[in-house]
């Protein structure tokens, strides 16, 4: 189940820049005009050779209160990650003093059938390793809440349904983090 814990940490860790990048980024003008630019911008920021980023149905972007109907990250053989009902609740006003702080960032479900496929020329990742990201701010996200995450056989050998919250503090080269994942499919279980 540890492989498992990192490799839903990892998700998260992904989903969590994704919404971090993608906040900050507007001006206010037309309403429909501002999203497509938005979502355009934060789609080529995310994406790169072989990887596509797609979002769907953002609402409140530029509100304490922001709401993604649906992530999905795609390479050549189809998407590989797709989350749903993202909901990201705050403090703007905190990027002035180089913190990013999120009360709540939530997921209703991610859906991770499989690893990317590696891209040509790209170094491979080392196996059990997250490399923390190096960020202008601090990033404090006090409660990280995952309604259902299906992790596919090919991440870890096994199949699992699981659900799982807690937080995160990345701040000045380290991480802390706190999670509790229970298991809702097979033998269940729970790991903090």
């Amino acid at each position: 189940m540890r492989k498992s814990a990192r490799l839903f940490a990892g998700a998260f860790a992904l989903f969590s820049l994704g919404l971090i990048a993608a906040l900050p980024v507007l001006g206010q003008n037309d309403e429909r005009q501002e999203r497509s630019r938005f979502l355009t911008y934060v789609e080529e920021q995310l994406s790169a050779p072989g990887r596509m980023i797609r979002i769907s149905g953002i609402d409140g972007a530029l509100s304490s209160n922001a709401t993604i109907d649906a992530i999905t990250i795609s390479d050549d053989g189809g998407v590989w990650l797709r989350i749903e009902e993202a909901a990201i609740t705050w403090n703007r006003s905190a990027l002035f003093g180089g913190r990013l702080e999120i009360e709540t960032l939530r997921a209703g479900l991610i859906d991770w059938p499989r690893m990317p496929v590696p891209v040509p020329g790209a170094p491979a990742p080392e196996a059990g390793r997250i490399a923390l990201p190096e960020l202008p701010v601090a990033v404090d996200i006090g409660a990280l809440e995952i309604g259902e995450a299906r992790l596919g056989e090919p991440l870890f050998g096994l199949a699992a349904t699981l659900t799982g919250d807690g937080g995160i503090l990345l701040e000045d080269g380290s991480l802390q983090s706190r999670f509790v994942v229970n298991r809702l499919d097979g033998p269940g279980g729970q790991l903090s």
